[in-house]
C-alpha cells in the first residue's frame, strides 16, 4: 500500500481531509485540506491546505519509533485513522521527526 486516508469527513458545510502518500524515491507526503463554516470560526477563512514531506531518512526514523514491523502506511492507518489523525503532528514533532512544510490559507 503506498497511499491512505487517514481522515475524510464531509459533512454539509465542512470537509476535512488528510491522506498519506509514500513516494517512488522513499519520501512521505502527508496532505491536508479543511474547509468549511468550522475552518472559518477558527481561523477566519474557509479553507487551509497543507503538505508535510519526510524526507527518506525521516521515514526510516517515523517506522522506529512506530515500534511496529508493520507495513509503515498500515502502521499510520492503525494510529492516525479518525478521530486520532489529528495526533499526527505533535506524534511526529514529540518524537523529533523533521519535515518540511507547506500551507496555504484562503478561498
Amino acid at each position: 500500500m503506498t497511499s491512505i486516508t487517514l481522515r475524510d469527513i464531509n459533512e454539509p458545510g465542512d470537509r476535512r481531509l488528510l491522506t498519506a502518500e509514500l513516494k517512488g524515491d522513499g519520501t512521505l507526503e502527508i496532505h491536508g485540506l479543511d474547509r468549511g463554516d468550522a475552518v472559518e470560526k477558527y481561523f477566519g477563512y474557509r479553507e487551509y491546505e497543507w503538505y508535510w514531506t519526510l524526507s527518506a531518512e525521516e521515514v526510516t526514523k517515523l517506522q522506529g519509533v512506530l515500534g511496529t514491523d508493520r507495513e509503515l502506511m498500515t502502521a499510520l492507518a492503525e494510529r492516525f485513522s479518525g478521530d486520532q489523525a489529528a495526533d499526527l503532528k505533535a506524534f511526529l514533532d514529540a518524537n523529533q521527526i523533521q519535515c518540511a512544510v507547506w500551507s496555504r490559507n484562503g478561498d
